[in-house]
């Protein structure tokens, strides 16, 4: 693809961009209670805007196993203007497990996401990142709670302590921190809503935010770790790859 076809895709979308309505938010996520575009709302909303600027695009599967031998799931979003086509890149997450239901499910969530992504749709309700890190608690449960816990620091460190023994015993907001902290920099570097890494990794995991155990929450953050140190290599052999004086060929005698 030259940087002539390049720039007409790019262009293209610009136009889009500015004739494109976003779609209704007609389902409920089940887990955080938020209100979202599904997939079919969103594939609708694209099909005239799209047309009338000379786009359309094709969103292909992808699996593959990583260097732990665990299976990912991906989607490869394509962009074509007729005459040319640019790769947006694969998006991928492990499945909850290999039965066909659940690789199916992933799937529905990856098209969603990656076409909210590359097209700058608002899939999700403004406040789903507070509902899915379990913000939206009263303040006067969070006061108390904090007030009982001045009252007795022995107690509640003894507690804390039991916790960490017991992995059905309810998720720490140290490690819900740990988490947040975690895909907030990989949304960082990839441009992205938090909420839409966690919404997917709550989803795919079957983890109902308000009600994390410490087994959960030690597997979604060691699965959105995984996310950020493998963003943070690409990053890094992209800039190795595009740097015309790193070869030795380039060296000056």
């Amino acid at each position: 693809m030259t940087d002539t076809k390049v720039s007409t895709i790019q262009n293209k979308l610009i136009q889009f961009n500015k004739i494109y309505k976003q779609p209704t938010k007609n389902a409920v996520n089940p887990f955080t209670k938020s209100k979202y575009a599904d997939l079919n709302e969103i594939i609708e909303s694209l099909k005239v805007p799209l047309d009338s600027v000379g786009l359309f695009y094709r969103q292909v599967p992808v699996t593959e196993y990583d260097e732990n031998g665990h299976l990912m799931v991906g989607i490869q979003t394509i962009i074509f203007d007729g005459e040319d086509s640019e790769d947006m890149g694969v998006f991928k997450l492990p499945p909850k497990s290999t039965n066909p239901q659940d690789v199916g499910s992933l799937l529905t969530y990856l098209r969603r996401y990656t076409l909210s992504a590359i097209f700058g749709i608002a899939a999700d309700a403004d406040d789903d990142g507070n509902l899915a890190s379990g913000r939206n608690q009263q303040s006067n449960g969070n006061q108390r709670q904090r007030q009982q816990q001045r009252r007795r620091p022995a107690q509640n460190s003894q507690s804390n302590a039991n916790k960490q023994d017991n992995p059905n015993a309810p998720a720490t907001d140290v490690m819900k921190n740990a988490i947040k902290k975690v895909i907030a920099e990989y949304a960082k570097l990839t441009n992205t809503e938090e909420s839409t890494m966690l919404d997917m990794l709550l989803t795919t995991n079957s983890v109902n935010p308000q009600k994390m155990t410490i087994a959960q929450a030690r597997l979604i953050y060691s699965q959105a770790e995984t996310y950020l140190k493998k963003e943070k290599k690409r990053l890094k052999d992209s800039e190795t790859q595009d740097n015309p004086f790193d070869g030795k060929e380039n060296a000056v005698d």
